[in-house]
């Protein structure tokens, strides 16, 4: 059995790995990646990550899991003030599921807001995500003046481009709940 160590390249809105043998030559680059089982799919129940320019970072809903707490909390102010402010909301890093072409890929948000349950539909902040390298195309194709939109989330990097759903005004990504196993598998962890 080859052994493998692991290294991360962080890009803090998501986060990719690159598998690197013992001898120190690359073999490849991808966001973390799993084949997913054919009777998988009637299993999983899919929710929302809406891409979201209003809110100041990710925010992590009911289709994440923690993976690490950051141990610093925040308090967050609703988009009205008349409406209260929530306190002591975790900052997390924090892992989801994407299913596409027959493979899952697991998205991690690194120092986003964990809402959990309390958050049906998770929010991923465009700018954030940019910030970090990764190419964000939030036209939807149809009102692309030049048809040239491709309406996706592409790691240049990886040489990998992940669809956008729209539902009506709203873009996002169909998501869902990874399983440990998956988590685990992703990650090269035992």
């Amino acid at each position: 059995m080859t052994s493998w160590r692991n290294t991360r390249a962080q890009i803090n809105a998501v986060q990719s790995v690159r598998h690197v043998p013992t001898n120190g030559v690359t073999l490849s680059r991808s966001v973390w990646k799993a084949k997913r089982r054919p009777n998988e799919l009637n299993t999983i129940q899919y929710g929302k990550a809406e891409l979201d320019s209003r809110a100041d970072t990710c925010c992590a809903g009911m289709d994440f899991t923690v993976i690490e707490h950051t141990g610093t909390t925040c308090e967050v102010h609703p988009y009205h003030p008349k409406y209260k402010p929530g306190a002591n909301v975790p900052l997390v890093k924090a892992v989801t599921a994407y299913d596409h072409n027959g493979n899952t890929y697991i998205l991690v948000l690194n120092q986003a807001l964990y809402f959990g349950d309390e958050m049906p539909n998770s929010l991923l902040n465009p700018n954030q995500i940019r910030f970090n390298g990764i190419i964000v195309d939030d036209c939807p194709t149809h009102l692309s003046p030049d048809k040239a939109s491709t309406h996706s989330i592409c790691f240049p990097e990886q040489d990998v481009r992940l669809p956008i759903q729209l539902h009506g005004i709203i873009s996002y990504l169909n998501i869902c709940k990874p399983s440990q196993s998956k988590i685990k598998h992703a990650n090269g962890w035992n």
